[in-house]
């Protein structure tokens, strides 16, 4: 763990953004650089992040949101500085919920 990491693990609560940083528990840990990791530090997307990868949420005619899973994995993978492949063995709650986190940033004003 780098010495930012354990600055912000010390710092940021678990469950709110804490100076754009979001400590998120997870019900089941995942392999993530050699260890088991039970909880993801996710920080605020960037419009390089965006550009990157895309935007995960859309409104569709109905009014209602829907999600592009695929690149949500790629983003939160990004954003969290985790390879893909854990984030593909997150526990299905685990992944919406980090979804859901990152949702806001993707629905305009």
């Amino acid at each position: 763990m780098s010495e930012k990491q354990k600055k912000t693990e010390a710092s940021a609560p678990i469950g709110e953004w804490h100076d754009g940083i979001y400590r998120m528990a997870l019900r089941k840990p995942i392999p993530a650089h050699g260890e088991d990791i039970s909880t993801l530090e996710i920080r605020e997307p960037t419009g390089g992040d965006i550009i990157s990868i895309g935007v995960i949420a859309v409104i569709n005619d109905d009014g209602n949101m829907s999600f592009d899973m695929a690149k949500s994995a790629r983003m939160l993978s990004r954003l969290s500085s985790v390879p893909v492949s854990s984030i593909e063995r997150m526990a299905p709650n685990d992944l919406i919920s980090a979804t859901w986190i990152i949702a806001p940033f993707f629905i305009p004003n």
